[in-house]
């Protein structure tokens, strides 16, 4: 028998057998649902970080208030709550716009939108897809629909300082990570281009991170290099950190896409601004590392530790690009039998700064190891975040340079690999697991290349010669105490790497 279409309803519950003592009954008067719960703690934290209110000041509401249904707050409270919900397309506001949950998080003063001006619309709280287009092109669009233009240099302005405001105002030290990170792209976006060192089209975004707080995120496209509108950003970012943390000394840390003299010598000239750069592997740099490197093979060969690293300190200027010697911190090390060297520039002083309880964190050993490798803290977390994507408005994800710190910090994979400059000197590849090289005074200033031909030419070692090394580095390693000896000669125990 059928059920005529008259006797049902959707406020009329369907009643099933009984389970037990308990009826089973299927009710569809759920009234008006949202599955978007979290949008009241989106109004919760908008409302004590006044991001909204304060962005609102960035635009101009050029329409007639008399006809306005949406204010420009509102309008604001919907686009950027519904980034946070993950509704990055405008489209999605099709739906968005009768969800009675995000229009109270927007503060309309009825959730269900039965107080609109225009009829048709009564029911539909929040603003459709073409009125928050509007709202994003009204600076590109001269016509008389497009009535909200905004301000871009208040609009960074404002946010920044709204960054700034989570750092401690009584902060010592402010360490602000530089970093470029490649975003695929999918289609012919406005501004593709194809970038060799990802192999790919991308977008090339600019982030300057302290600590976990993103105070900068500049999209670039990636025709030009890495360290382009790094200055620019940095003397608005640096002044923004002055008006917040007075007393603070700035340390400015990233990779060798970086290390240019632009950057260098900008924070050189000013008060209380420091840096820490990786560097680029040239001829040069290896020479002046040869010693170091000579050590850690030696040790790598003896001990069998799976890595073994050496640090060495000198100053350093290239011919042409350089306007003056800079302190550099080298990192000899040798993993699974292959030489991987690896360089930073800073001005950074040695011997710590007055005041400081720890004087010595500095040298070069920490200074690579605790301090330069933390940056990959700041990799990951660029990595990682979605957010920082969508807020963006990319269509793909981010190619990080680093896959892992773990990685970053044993030097497995970083942009100073991917290119070798020579400076002076021939290329020459590193002296494969089981040569022999002899270290001797004049081997810093001797270039990397000469020692391995050195090597190459006399590839078969006497027993005497051979000997001889040996006991050479036994006396070294003893003076050292990295291999305490027993009296027969024989080792007691490897020695910690």
């Amino acid at each position: 028998m059928s059920i005529p279409a008259s006797a049902l309803s959707a406020h009329q519950p369907l009643l099933f057998a009984d389970l037990g003592p308990r009826k089973v009954v299927a009710d569809f008067s759920g009234g008006t649902l949202s599955s978007d719960g979290g949008s009241p703690l989106l109004r919760q934290i908008d409302a004590s970080l006044g991001l909204t209110r304060t962005l609102a000041g960035c635009f101009g509401d050029q329409r007639d208030q008399r006809f306005v249904d949406h204010s420009l707050p509102e309008l604001l409270r919907q686009r950027i709550f519904g980034l946070a919900l993950g509704y990055e397309d405008l489209n999605d506001h099709e739906q968005l716009r009768r969800d009675p949950l995000l229009a109270t998080a927007c503060d309309k003063d009825d959730p269900l939108g039965r107080d609109r001006f225009i009829p048709q619309f009564r029911g539909i709280p929040l603003a459709g897809p073409s009125t928050l287009n509007r709202l994003e092109l009204s600076n590109n669009k001269a016509t008389r629909c497009h009535k909200l233009p905004h301000d871009p240099i208040k609009v960074e302005a404002c946010l920044l300082e709204m960054g700034v405001r989570c750092l401690r105002k009584h902060a010592k030290e402010v360490v602000i990570d530089l970093d470029s990170m490649g975003h695929l792209v999918h289609g012919l976006q406005e501004g593709r281009f194809y970038n060799g060192y990802y192999n790919d089209y991308c977008y090339l975004p600019l982030y300057l991170v302290v600590g976990d707080v993103v105070l900068w995120a500049q999209l670039r496209t990636s025709d030009k290099s890495g360290a382009d509108g790094v200055v620019p950003a940095l003397e608005k970012v640096v002044a923004a950190i002055r008006r917040r943390c007075k007393k603070a000394r700035i340390i400015v840390r990233g990779d060798s896409d970086f290390c240019v003299e632009e950057i260098l010598a900008w924070c050189e000239i000013q008060p209380e601004v420091y840096y820490c750069l990786g560097m680029g592997k040239n001829s040069v740099l290896i020479g002046k590392l040869a010693l170091a490197q000579a050590n850690a093979r030696m040790r790598y060969s003896l001990c069998g530790a799976p890595q073994v690293r050496e640090f060495a300190e000198f100053e350093y200027q290239t011919q042409k690009s350089w306007s003056r010697p800079r302190r550099m911190v080298g990192k000899a090390e040798v993993t699974n039998g292959s030489d991987n060297p690896r360089f930073i520039v800073t001005n950074l002083p040695a011997q710590g700064f007055k005041g400081d309880q720890d004087r010595e964190r500095f040298t070069p050993a920490r200074l690579y190891e605790e301090f330069y490798c933390a940056r990959g803290e700041m990799e990951n977390l660029c990595g990682a975040s979605n957010y920082v994507t969508r807020s963006l408005g990319l269509p793909g994800g981010a190619l990080s340079r680093t896959p892992s710190t773990a990685a970053h910090s044993s030097g497995a994979f970083s942009p100073e690999t991917a290119a070798l400059p020579i400076e002076t000197g021939e290329p020459s590849s590193p002296p494969h697991h089981g040569q022999v090289i002899s270290p001797s005074k004049s081997a810093p200033s001797a270039g990397f290349g000469t020692l391995v031909q050195t090597a190459q030419r006399a590839p078969r070692l006497s027993a005497r010669s051979l000997g001889a090394t040996f006991r050479r580095f036994r006396r070294f390693a003893e003076g050292r105490r990295l291999w305490p000896l027993a009296r027969d000669g024989h080792a007691r125990h490897l020695p910690p790497v």
